[in-house]
């Protein structure tokens, strides 16, 4: 069995019952992945191929489906320009200096701006983690990551963005059907 196969059934029994926690009482496969996350892309950055290879393989059998992958911010730059992926995956074994880079370039970037930054590294530090949300990462895995984990995070960070988006598209309408401009 998949390492990541017990979790994505907790995720599906969670998007059945609207977000609020039940008790698994029958189980899950992976069919049973909302199809939201088969249609969200995912950026992954990070100069060590096996690294990225492998975070594609959790999120494959998590059920997402797109991924682009960048090996420097330069690269990741260009294709969230290109591509505007739904979340970033950040792997910090690449040079701390990239990273920086890239966090200061989406803070900076008004359509980029929103877009969940979730940092991978090798550390569990108090105080990277603390400087990469500074920086402005969304959140932060230590390696090894935990299939499940990743999923869920991914998930979660996804969740916040879409409801961001329909609460500000809820206040535009209602500013515009008062006549507030």
């Amino acid at each position: 069995m998949s390492p990541i196969a017990p979790c994505v059934g907790q995720l599906a029994v969670l998007i059945e019952s609207g977000g609020e926690p039940i008790e698994a009482t029958r189980p899950h496969s992976l069919s049973l992945v909302p199809v939201s996350n088969s249609e969200s892309a995912v950026l992954i950055v990070g100069s060590d191929p096996s690294n990225v290879e492998q975070l594609m393989r959790y999120l494959q059998e998590g059920g997402w489906g797109r991924f682009l992958t960048a090996t420097n911010h330069e690269d990741a730059i260009e294709l969230v320009q290109r591509h505007r992926p739904d979340v970033w995956l950040y792997d910090l074994t690449s040079e701390r200096s990239t990273a920086t880079n890239l966090l200061k370039w989406r803070l900076a970037d008004s359509r980029a701006r929103l877009t969940p930054v979730i940092v991978v590294t090798p550390s569990s530090d108090p105080s990277e983690k603390i400087q990469a949300i500074e920086q402005g990462a969304t959140d932060f895995l230590s390696r090894p990551v935990d299939p499940c984990e990743l999923v869920f995070r991914i998930h979660n960070a996804l969740g916040c963005t879409s409801a961001f988006a329909a609460q500000k598209g809820a206040a535009k309408r209602s500013i515009g059907d008062s006549g507030v401009y």
